[in-house]
């Protein structure tokens, strides 16, 4: 619903559909979106934009602005012509004129086709955690793949979308339910609908809750086997497991339907395969900060890196799990590198780890010194169990240089219990040259030296380790 429509007075506010700046002087939209919970949220859109979320709104809301503004005859030839579109639309398609169909598409900033894809099932039902997880992460973000924009249209009720916009089509539908719940009547009668409509298979978005991970091969063969029961091919329906909706879930489900909605896999832009884009939407989220969806992606590719075969295959119940069917050597550098970018980033440490653990030839080095650097650089930070991680894999991977930070650190320590973490932490890197290098500088220093005394103890273990890998 628009409230009014205006110019921006300050330049400040930022257009809720294609995320940009709505600069100072440029003719703007308030809107009222109502969202998914049934909560009214207020935002500004341009006014072009506002012609593609609600142009049955523009047109009724640019009778009573009087004002004129450069482009105001183009805007309005636009909103004409796109809703002479969508009554005919309406028609039966006997009746159908195909010169006032023929509308301009809507594309995003990229020259990618906007569509729109119904969403129904009881995972959404009114009150249902992912419907106002959906509000949340979906207004964060555009959802496009390399080929289309995707907006979400939930239905409760209903068969057609009596505003079906020719310029922006719905080209399919995501069924999603709970994956142990019953089929419902309403349910298979949405289903039918779609049938009707000529919408293709629907992705199946499958929910699991509880303490389940992923949905038994009964349940999923269930919603299967309702597909089937409507005119469907069920064995042909696109699965997709989630327990919560997230930025990894939604970006597993747009894979979904463009592979559902083209007949193929379809690959990045560059036409990279699924494992290397998926490693590039890993380094994505980094420079974004989304750092629960980065850490998603890597826990995919650690789970798929550790269970593929040796050609690379990773097996079917994996696949549920991680939304990869195969690993390529190429792959595998590819998350290998994400990895290590991710060790710059203390929310990713643990998640980069496993990651790394799969993939011996990624140069890392220089990453994992300057993570443990951060760690013990700071006085006043914890040693968590992160860095505990951390530490035991940089001994493992026999990262050089791995114990200088700490020997730096121990210098500066400002306390007795902080000297003594970080002696600890000395000695889980087990790095000789740092034992070394630890054990003639306390020994060096003045007897008087408080450093000396909070430190003896630490020593005499160092000093003990350089002796033992000695005799080996």
């Amino acid at each position: 619903m628009i409230e009014r429509i205006e110019r921006s007075p300050s330049g400040r506010a930022k257009c809720k559909r294609c995320r940009k700046t709505i600069e100072k002087g440029e003719i703007r939209v308030q809107y009222m979106w109502r969202l998914l919970g049934g909560v009214d949220s207020p935002g500004y859109l341009h006014l072009a934009c506002a012609v593609d979320e609600d142009v049955a709104a523009v047109e009724k809301a640019l009778r009573t602005f009087g004002e004129a503004f450069d482009g105001r005859a183009a805007i309005e030839a636009t909103v004409e012509a796109r809703i002479k579109a969508i009554a005919e639309r309406k028609k039966p398609v006997s009746e159908r004129d195909p010169a006032l169909l023929a509308v301009e598409p809507v594309r995003d900033a990229s020259g990618r086709p906007t569509v729109r894809v119904f969403l129904a099932g009881s995972a959404f039902s009114l009150g249902n955690g992912p419907t106002f997880d959906l509000d949340r992460v979906a207004k964060t973000k555009v959802w496009s793949s390399p080929k289309r924009e995707y907006r979400f249209v939930l239905q409760y009720s209903g068969d057609a979308d009596p505003t079906e916009d020719p310029a922006q089509p719905t080209i399919g539908a995501i069924f999603a339910p709970y994956a142990d719940s019953k089929v419902m009547p309403n349910q298979k009668q949405k289903i039918i609908a779609w049938h009707k409509q000529g919408l293709p298979t629907p992705v199946l978005w499958l929910f699991a809750r509880g303490t389940a991970l992923v949905p038994t091969d009964a349940q999923v063969q269930q919603w299967r086997s309702l597909l089937d029961s409507v005119g469907y091919s069920g064995d042909e329906a696109h699965v997709v497991y989630a327990r919560s909706v997230d930025e990894a879930a939604l970006d597993a489900l747009v894979q979904a339907l463009d592979e559902a909605l083209s007949g193929g896999v379809v690959p990045t832009e560059d036409g990279r395969p699924e494992d290397v884009a998926m490693a590039a939407r890993i380094e994505e989220h980094l420079e974004h900060e989304r750092f629960d969806a980065a850490n998603d992606l890597l826990a995919n590719g650690a789970l798929a890196l550790r269970k593929a075969s040796k050609d690379g295959v990773v097996p079917a119940f994996e696949q549920r799990m991680c939304h990869l069917s195969r690993v390529s050597s190429e792959g595998r550098a590819a998350f290998g590198r994400a990895a290590v970018r991710a060790l710059a980033f203390d929310a990713c440490i643990q998640q980069a780890l496993w990651v790394l653990e799969q993939t011996p030839g990624a140069d890392a080095t220089s990453a994992i010194v300057g993570a443990i650097a951060r760690f013990v650089g700071d006085p006043k930070r914890r040693l968590t169990k992160a860095f505990d991680a951390l530490a035991t894999f940089a001994h493992k991977r026999a990262v050089a240089g791995r114990g200088a930070p700490v020997l730096d650190a121990l210098a500066k320590a400002p306390t007795e219990s902080r000297a003594i973490a970080l002696g600890e932490a000395l000695a889980t890197l087990k790095d000789d040259e740092a034992d070394r290098a630890f054990v003639a500088w306390v020994e060096s220093l003045h007897d008087r030296d408080h450093r000396r005394q909070w430190l003896d103890e630490a020593r005499a273990k160092a000093a003990r380790r350089v002796r033992d890998r000695a005799k080996r």
